[in-house]
């Protein structure tokens, strides 16, 4: 098995972008709808990504 990181910085510059990525987060479900129209207004979001991979190979 092989561990690969990826870490970096992602510009989203469409509303439809902001809010997919939003509703793929747990974040969807705890935000309140104050919060939510707020986030529903944006049409550019600057934020930080970091994923871990995990790698299996048949041997």
């Amino acid at each position: 098995m092989e561990r690969i990181s990826v870490k970096g910085r992602i510009e989203l510059n469409n509303n439809g972008d902001i809010m997919s990525l939003f509703s793929m987060t747990p974040y969807y479900w705890k935000t309140d709808a104050e919060g939510s129209g707020r986030l529903k207004n944006q049409n550019s979001l600057s934020t930080e990504i970091e994923f871990n991979f995990l790698v299996y190979r048949k041997m």
